[in-house]
């Protein structure tokens, strides 16, 4: 965890058979995974496992962490199965089992604060199937056998793929013709894989991310576009503005309250389909080639459903980030990826001219600062 790796205790990692190995000889139980097709994971904390469970129910904004009709999609895709639900926060988790129980499916919610006793008990019954969901909220992800249960319903993020796992696969324990159903409505198996995934296991360390090459926080004024350090806003009848249009900043805070957004439908995911999904999640960078750039974009298209990749990564490369590409370089590009010159150098002409455009700035702003 503290990301020094193994190799002062081990020598070599020696890996066992892969899921689909487990899978193909009856090891484990098949899987079909349905997921949400997007979600906005960028207002989880996940700088630690309890920061992201409690900040993983909070709305932000118009888009909710949980999307998808909990109710309606378990009786769509598993109806009767026995499910296990993994919740954010205790709140979150008692509010689903209010709404399986208000739909007549028998649900009971445990946590670790439950008392033992009663825990004990309902864990009891979850096994006699005298429960048909049981919601927790970290409690069940590892070391729980009961293999007749084949329903996963994931409502909380994460970023640890042992976790993702752990949870993801509760229901993979094998049975003859079971088939594990696993509704996704956070995104994590768009985000970090399916269980049959290749992934890379490694004892070797890795280098923990820098927590101040951000920089201080940052806002961009919605009316002039402007960039400039939240200490800078200006104050007007005590009111923060724009410090070169003068417009008023809205200054919005997070909502507390757990909402779920019902309306999103889910998708069936694939090997090929969770990878464009995690791929349309990446950023651009103009550290990285045009190459992963124009990958990136053309998997953010996919995954709407509309757009050109070629305008997509020109516009947050050259138009927005103010990168500039030589002929040569966009030759190279165009030959790699096998896309047409002529539409590489009108999205780049377009992007480029962009970039030298100015937002208007009022008389005050330019006798204030220029």
């Amino acid at each position: 965890m503290n990301g020094e790796g193994f190799k002062d205790i081990y020598d070599e990692m020696v890996e066992g058979p892969s899921i689909q190995w487990l899978i193909d000889n009856k090891n484990l139980a098949p899987y079909r995974w349905f997921s949400i097709p997007l979600i906005d994971r960028a207002k989880v904390d996940f700088k630690n496992m309890t920061r992201e469970a409690e900040t993983s129910a909070k709305l932000f904004e118009s888009d909710a962490t949980i999307q998808g009709d909990i109710i309606g999609n378990y009786k769509k895709y598993a109806d009767g199965g026995q499910a296990i639900v993994y919740a954010p926060t205790i709140e979150v988790s008692k509010l689903i089992v209010k709404w399986f129980n208000d739909s007549g499916i028998y649900a009971v919610h445990a946590d670790g604060k439950t008392p033992t006793k009663e825990r004990d008990q309902i864990m009891k019954d979850f096994k006699a199937k005298k429960i048909t969901v049981l919601s927790n909220v970290d409690l069940i992800s590892e070391g729980f056998n009961v293999p007749d249960v084949g329903v996963i319903i994931l409502c909380r993020p994460t970023q640890s793929i042992v976790l993702h796992l752990q949870q993801s696969m509760r229901g993979m324990r094998y049975r003859p013709d079971k088939t594990s159903i696993i509704l996704d409505h956070v995104g994590n198996g768009a985000n970090l894989g399916l269980p049959a995934d290749e992934f890379e296991w490694s004892i070797e360390g890795r280098k923990k991310k820098s927590t101040s090459s951000s920089g201080p926080p940052k806002m961009i004024c919605t009316t002039c576009g402007q960039q400039f350090l939240l200490k800078s806003l200006l104050k007007i009848n005590d009111k923060p503005h724009c410090p070169f249009c003068l417009q008023e900043i809205e200054m919005k805070e997070k909502e507390t309250s757990v909402t779920f957004d019902e309306t999103v439908e889910m998708v069936e995911l694939n090997a090929e389909k969770a990878k464009i999904a995690r791929f349309s999640r990446k950023k651009f960078s103009t550290k990285q080639s045009l190459e992963i750039n124009y990958a990136i974009a053309k998997a953010k298209v996919e995954m709407a459903g509309k757009g050109n990749p070629l305008f997509k990564m020109f516009g947050s490369l050259t138009a927005y980030r103010k990168k500039e590409y030589s002929l040569d370089v966009l030759e190279e590009f165009s030959l790699l990826c096998n896309v047409s010159m002529e539409k590489v150098l009108k999205a780049y002409d377009w992007a480029y001219k962009k970039s030298l455009e100015k937002p208007e700035m009022s008389e005050w702003a330019k006798n204030t600062f220029y």
